[in-house]
């Protein structure tokens, strides 16, 4: 396993299983397991909210919805390029 940080999200991930556990989102703590296919998923899910300059609303750990702000989700979205990338994702 390595470990990511980003600006809004920390974690671990593994390449040889394709998935990344969320340890701290917007500096919550949380234990989620997103596997390639969800993490590409948010991604699209936070462009099409910032390109119609919509809010933007996550869930942790399935139950506890969280608000983004539009510069939030762009930071977010960063550091989802940068785990993309990292994870050799597409």
């Amino acid at each position: 396993m390595e470990t990511y940080q980003g600006q809004l999200i920390k974690g671990e991930f593994s390449i040889r299983e394709n998935e990344f556990i969320i340890k701290e989102i917007k500096h919550l703590e949380t234990q989620s397991i997103l596997q390639s296919s969800q993490i590409e998923a948010l991604h699209e899910y936070l462009i099409k909210q910032i390109k119609g300059d919509e809010s933007c609303v996550i869930t942790v750990n399935d139950q506890m919805p969280v608000r983004l702000s539009r510069e939030e989700a762009e930071v977010l979205l960063q550091d989802l390029d940068k785990l993309i990338h990292r994870m050799h994702i597409h």
